[in-house]
């Protein structure tokens, strides 16, 4: 990483006109920093201003002190692929295996650092405070040297920002033929052109976040969970539900898990949801830095067997984890769900009822929103025998439907909240573990809306499950045929309160004050 001195990024702070940064300092060109004039709007687009400060402003940002017109000020480095990238002001260090967690935080604390948190993709990762007015890099190599054979790498954390377009189709290797995410009207799979822009808007959102640091469960009946769309998001304490005839039993971790290689379901949810876009896989979900917690369950589960499996989903804390530790254990912000409940019978439908409630304790009280895919109808206009599902009604659920490429909704259930590409999408194929091939339905749109929804969720945790509802009503496209009345809502029933659009919701929100600052508790 090369440091480019004499130029700084700064955004500036709450209720200050963006005319008060220029006060600090001249304008600089992106240009002279190295920076394309795509990756520069996309810098841009997220509010920084890159600034060469005044004199006395340059030494104040040396030494740390940060001006009130610009309270997020970081330096600009140059990477090695021609990027520029932004230090974040800590440095993540891996100690070795041998160390507990509780070891790793007491050395590091012990060696003068300040904590600021602890990583949950591995037991001994910890994210460590720059002092002010120190370089991250060289104190990354001061710590490097001070720690020595007790950590396995020291690097600082940086910020990228990239233009839509290169957010990850640089590597999923056939992110082109997803056209949920852009569609420039290819007809790859189908033999029919698509109508360009009816998509939903996720590049832009990605330009703000990607779902860092959320889960997602899905629930369904099986996965592939070594593929590779799928394998670096998979939580290892993903489980198999097993519906008895007289009990339901919990098998935890992915080995025993049954695939849906006969069947394709679980597996292309899964990737639809958060598969993460990497060098090994072909396509990428709606958000690839979330977390995956994939729960099995049988093709025929009952009642008993789907509410564990939620249970699970929401609380898996409460569950008994030998070989998992403590810190990486996660339960989910979102759910997504694309089996039919609306076949249950009543017995059955309570313990599915009574799970749905519990949900609504989950996230400490927020609720999780439980995505469901709308059942399909039997024929247009004709609804004489199609079963009344209970849990269209419940607070937490959200029903979505599907829409093709064109934004015309396909035959699905009644009174959908909105609706998500689910018609002949490209997603992870569980035949084999680089496979990927398009399917269709209502199943694939849900976890479609679920990774939309954990993109907002990573900008505010806080909000609950009815403000998370109306937020993303508000921010949907009036698309299709739909009859759209004064509340917003598809008369016909088809559309709901339209198509989902990722970049207004995600748009929509501010993180919380302290987003850049929080602490781990004291030990």
């Amino acid at each position: 990483m090369e440091w480019i001195k004499g130029t700084w990024a700064l955004r500036k702070g709450p209720r200050r006109p963006p005319s008060a940064i220029g006060d600090l300092g001249s304008e600089a060109d992106p240009d002279t920093v190295g920076l394309s004039g795509h990756a520069g709007r996309a810098l841009l687009d997220c509010g920084w201003r890159l600034i060469e400060p005044s004199g006395e402003v340059a030494k104040d940002l040396e030494a740390g002190r940060r001006p009130p017109e610009a309270p997020e000020a970081l330096r600009i480095y140059g990477d090695p692929h021609g990027l520029l990238v932004l230090a974040t002001g800590r440095v993540t260090v891996l100690f070795d295996a041998g160390s507990s967690p509780r070891e790793a935080v007491d050395r590091a604390r012990a060696a003068g650092h300040e904590v600021v948190e602890r990583y949950l993709w591995h037991p001994c990762a910890l994210s460590l405070a720059v002092p002010r007015g120190q370089e991250p890099v060289a104190h990354a190599d001061r710590i490097q040297a001070r720690l020595g054979a007790d950590i396995v790498s020291c690097r600082p954390e940086f910020l990228c920002y990239l233009p839509p377009s290169q957010t990850v189709s640089g590597y999923a290797s056939e992110y082109k033929e997803q056209w949920q995410w852009n569609n420039t009207g290819q007809s790859q799979g189908t033999g029919r052109a698509g109508k360009p822009g009816a998509d939903i808007r996720v590049e832009k959102a990605w330009t703000l976040t990607k779902g860092k640091g959320m889960c997602i469960a899905v629930v369904d009946c099986g996965f592939r969970w070594k593929h590779n769309d799928l394998l670096r998001a998979v939580l290892s304490h993903s489980a198999t539900v097993h519906s008895g005839p007289e009990s339901v039993s919990v098998s935890i971790g992915c080995v025993a898990m049954p695939s849906d290689e006969k069947n394709p379901h679980g597996t292309p949810c899964a990737s639809n949801a958060a598969a993460p876009g990497a060098a090994a896989g072909r396509i990428c979900g709606a958000a690839p830095e979330a977390s995956l917690l994939l729960v099995a369950i049988e093709s025929w589960a009952s009642g008993p067997g789907i509410a564990k499996a939620l249970h699970y989903a929401a609380f898996p804390a409460c569950y008994q984890f030998p070989a998992v530790p403590p810190s990486r254990i996660r339960g989910a912000d979102v759910i997504s769900f694309s089996r039919k409940l609306g076949g249950l019978e009543p017995g059955s439908a309570d313990c599915v009822k009574t799970a749905l409630g519990d949900l609504s304790k989950g996230r400490d009280g927020l609720g999780i929103p439980f995505f469901y895919a709308a059942p399909h109808r039997k024929l247009d206009g004709d609804q004489s025998g199609f079963p009344v599902d209970f849990a269209t009604e419940h607070d937490v659920v959200l029903t979505i439907g599907a829409t093709d490429r064109s934004d015309m909704a396909l035959r699905q259930g009644p009174k959908p909240e909105f609706v998500a590409p689910g018609e002949s999408v490209f997603m992870a194929d569980p035949r084999g573990e680089d496979m990927a091939d398009y399917n269709s339905g209502t199943s694939f749109a849900a976890p479609v809306a679920a990774g939309v929804a954990a993109l907002v969720l990573s900008k505010r945790p806080c909000l609950s499950v009815s403000e998370l509802r109306r937020l993303m009503r508000a921010s949907c496209d009036k698309v299709g045929s739909g009859v759209y009345g004064t509340d917003g809502y598809d008369t016909t029933e088809r559309y709901g309160f339209g198509r989902i659009n990722a970049a207004r919701a995600v748009g929509a929100v501010r993180p919380p004050p302290d987003w850049l600052s929080w602490t781990l508790p004291p030990h």
